[in-house]
């Protein structure tokens, strides 16, 4: 029998023994089993300590210097190999979380993004997604999978733990680990700290956050609601009421939720939501909410102006069947939400690739099957991550359906438009009896999950990358796509699904004639009544767009917020660990890299830096023509500092020229930790965000 290759696969087995033999263990016996195979991998895998090789060009995020194997010395290190767009990389982020929590110092948390799609490999679209998901530890980009290769990784998301001198001790592969984890990690800290092996310093970390105050952040869906558009300000974790206006800005009414992360609910000052997605209107003044990382569905009701949870149980689920009622139901990730009838709503289940019901009253259904009202079941996907097509809706495969629309003219009982993420396609659900058909884009290979592109045509000989919503326009007979990942609006037709692009291309912010319209990862559409308006949520360039499909003209909404409004365009909080003893010189850099936006050298834009006690500097002000270097001096004995910089910025938009003045704030917190070599402070882009 050959060796295999690279280490996950040989480690692999090895720990499965170890999963075996702490079978029905007391606790007492775990400990000493787990020390145990710490000690032997050690011995068997030290020769792999020489494969984990970080490149020294490879593009770090959320730490000031390159991470590499000297780095990570003293350290229990849990190197997370993910992909952004993967639901299964997004579900073990909590788990990680928790880890960096319960373990500040001795613990190194390194992300290895490894991409499956194209447009995951640009570092402005992993530097969003970092932000997105608030992930506060080392990520670097491995853009040629070097890593992934050298250590023999299969799939997404794995999780190699390395000893303090740099072995490979154990491997977690897929999701659903969090127990035994958090068990395995809490040993592996006893047993090297015992030993004497462990650091006790924390692995310093840059982390850069958006906070702009009356601006969305990564908003991901949008329904209409009589004469307002309803948003999920997702990366705020809140959903707003906005009063739709013609000619002028377009007020706040409500903004429900906050921006810290909750499952809280009330009224609308109290609750709160963890990044909601999908919003569905059942009512005049009821509108239902996928409350995505919590597992959840909320309700708003706008009349008492109170918040309620309908269904899930704050746990992520596993269950593929579903029946119970709302409220004792465990759900995976809903997604998206869209109301098929008076009596149900269908619910994107994306984390277990599924289609589901969630009954607002008595519901018949296919086959005769009755389910009493708020009852959440499945009614569509094995949960098998497939594209996969067929006749009988539970053997259909989905993967990661994130976009939903009804069709009510579809003969004869109407239909369900599913963008399907991580196929890249567009399926129909014929809601006479769930047959599942594909629209257009994927493979006719139903295991094939790379079928992705960016090419016009009909059915599956039109190519998308990663689409994100869908939105039938009964007006004109049309179909809406938000080709996410090729940052594009596609546009389906005819019997045999001519798929072609209506604007988008490149990444990029602009508004303007459809040929100039530029958008980046747009996430969420829905459509005015009269199918004449087809409103976008732009997540990554934080706004909401309108495209008149008469006219052929883009506009960006002009969102008005009550109360007062920061005078900063747009506001960044880093958050950076640094050597902070007395006289050390901190460099601080920043650089001006954007996707569409560069400096309009015809106008002069200028920083300036506000001190703070402790902290000095030669350099208070300057013009910005290229990347800039600050250096502050540090005068007293200090746990930490914070500064602030103000930049004034003239800027112009590649993609159509389009000239923008933008004041910018970043405040930069720079706590002290035990660190040899600082060196320079990399803040990153100074128009980030915009």
């Amino acid at each position: 029998m050959e060796e295999e290759e690279g280490v996950v696969m040989p480690l692999y087995w090895a720990c499965q023994e170890v999963q075996a033999k702490l079978q029905d263990q007391p606790q007492d016996n775990r400990k000493n089993i787990i020390s145990r195979s710490i000690t032997d991998h050690m011995r068997k895998f030290e020769h792999c300590k020489d494969k984990l090789v970080f490149d020294s060009n490879l593009t770090w995020f959320n730490t000031n210097s390159p991470i590499n194997r000297d780095s990570l010395q003293g350290y229990v290190t849990v190197i997370d190999f993910f992909t952004y767009c993967c639901i299964n990389c997004m579900h073990i982020l909590p788990d990680l979380e928790k880890l960096e929590k319960t373990y500040p110092e001795g613990l190194a948390i390194v992300g290895v993004h490894s991409a499956k799609f194209t447009n995951e490999k640009a570092e402005y679209q992993l530097e969003n997604a970092i932000k997105r998901y608030s992930i506060e530890h080392p990520v670097c980009n491995d853009v040629e999978l070097k890593l992934w290769n050298n250590l023999g990784v299969t799939c997404w998301p794995t999780l190699l733990v390395l000893s303090p001198s740099g072995i490979p001790i154990h491997v977690f592969i897929g999701e659903g680990h969090s127990q035994f984890l958090n068990e395995y990690i809490h040993t592996a800290i006893t047993h090297f700290k015992d030993a004497g092996a462990l650091t006790s310093n924390r692995l310093p970390r840059s982390i850069q956050s958006k906070i702009t105050g009356s601006n969305l952040k990564y908003p991901g869906k949008i329904c209409l609601l009589k004469d307002s558009l309803v948003v999920s300000d997702s990366g705020n974790n809140r959903v707003l009421i906005i009063e739709s206006s013609s000619d002028g800005p377009n007020n706040v009414a409500h903004v429900i939720g906050g921006r810290e992360r909750g499952c809280q609910d009330g009224d609308f000052n109290v609750a709160t939501f963890n990044n909601p997605q999908g919003v569905t209107a059942i009512g005049e003044d009821l509108i239902l909410v996928a409350d995505t990382d919590n597992h959840l569905i909320r309700q708003i009701d706008l009349k008492s102006k109170l918040v309620s949870t309908v269904g899930g149980t704050g746990v992520q689920g596993q269950d593929k069947e579903g029946g119970r009622p709302g409220l004792q139901q465990e759900i995976s990730s809903p997604w998206d939400l869209a109301r098929i009838s008076e009596s149900c709503v269908a619910v994107a289940m994306a984390g277990i690739h599924q289609i589901w019901l969630y009954c607002l009253e008595d519901v018949s259904w296919w086959k005769g099957a009755k389910y009493p009202a708020k009852t959440l079941v499945r009614i569509v996907g094995s949960g098998a991550e497939e594209n996969r097509n067929n006749s009988y809706p539970a053997k259909a495969g989905l993967a990661q359906p994130s976009g939903l629309s009804h069709d009510p003219s579809f003969n004869p009982a109407g239909a369900i438009y599913v963008a399907d993420s991580e196929s890249s396609t567009v399926r129909r659900i014929d809601l006479k009896d769930g047959c599942v058909k594909n629209v257009c884009g994927g493979e006719r290979d139903p295991l094939n999950l790379f079928g992705y592109g960016d090419a016009d045509g009909a059915g599956v000989n039109a190519k998308l990358q990663h689409p994100l919503a869908v939105a039938w326009n009964q007006a004109r007979g049309e179909l809406y796509v938000a080709d996410s990942y090729n940052h594009k609006i596609k546009k389906v037709t005819g019997p045999k699904n001519d798929t072609v692009t209506v604007f988008g291309g490149e990444p990029g912010n602009a508004s303007g004639d459809i040929k100039d319209a530029r958008l980046c990862e747009p996430g969420g559409l829905c459509l005015s009544e009269d199918g004449n308006i087809l409103y976008i949520a732009d997540t990554n360039n934080h706004c909401i767009k309108k495209f008149d499909i008469e006219a052929g003209v883009v506009t960006t909404l002009d969102i008005k917020f009550p109360g007062s409004k920061s005078t900063d365009d747009n506001v960044i909080v880093h958050t950076i660990d640094a050597k902070l003893e007395v006289n050390t010189i901190l460099n601080l850099k920043a650089n001006l890299k954007h996707p569409d936006l560069k400096l309009n050298t015809d106008a002069k834009s200028k920083w300036t830096l506000e001190e703070s006690d402790n902290v000095e500097s030669d350099s208070k002000e300057g013009e910005i023509s290229g990347e800039i270097a600050i250096p502050v001096k540090i005068t007293g004995e200090v746990d930490a500092v914070s500064l602030k910089l103000r930049c004034k910025m003239y800027l112009c938009t590649v993609s159509s020229g389009l000239c923008l003045a933008k004041s910018i704030l970043h405040i930069i917190n720079i706590n002290s930790v035990n660190k040899e070599d600082t060196g320079s402070i990399s803040l990153g882009s100074l128009i980030s965000g915009l």
